[in-house]
């Protein structure tokens, strides 16, 4: 499982400020050491950041020191875009699910997000697409999808989660 690396977020940022359409939500999901080192290259490209959303996991993971049961989720802007519903919390708590990929994220959670930043037939893109999550999502809400990643396994077990997805909503 390859991570990508911090020395990467500007060059990530600027492709994806440069396609995002004006007037569009972009989320990075991250720990709290990349959402320090990440928040200020996402701005100095041009992104609005709002502020950090918490995903409680609630149940922790691995570690030492007080080990972590939430996820950041840094919430940029590129224009102007209003929240569809103002009475969602800034902590979303969705009990973390394990099916074997190590990065993925309750559906769920996706949910959220996708509802409060788009409308149907609005395109979704992930480009750490991992085990789909986004992508099951978004076409169950009736959005378009694009995925990407680095690995192709990730892509395959996406597709394949992607065409068999009623299972898991």
């Amino acid at each position: 499982f390859e991570i990508f690396p911090n020395s990467r977020f500007e060059e990530l940022f600027i492709e994806i400020f440069r396609v995002l359409k004006k007037g569009s939500h972009f989320y990075l999901f991250c720990d709290q050491e990349t959402a320090f080192f990440a928040k200020p290259i996402a701005e100095e490209v041009g992104f609005k950041f709002w502020k950090p959303l918490v995903w409680d996991k609630v149940s922790i993971g691995m570690g030492y020191h007080y080990r972590a049961r939430y996820e950041f989720i840094l919430f940029f802007e590129k224009g102007k875009r209003k929240l569809k519903d103002l009475s969602i919390p800034d902590i979303l708590t969705e009990k973390r699910v394990w099916r074997g990929y190590p990065t993925e994220k309750p559906v769920n959670l996706a949910k959220t997000l996708i509802s409060q930043s788009s409308d149907e037939d609005d395109l979704v893109v992930d480009p750490f697409c991992g085990s789909g999550f986004v992508g099951i999502a978004s076409v169950s809400m009736s959005r378009k999808f694009i995925g990407n990643d680095i690995c192709l396994e990730a892509c395959q077990v996406a597709s394949e989660r992607m065409k068999n997805h009623e299972d898991l909503i």
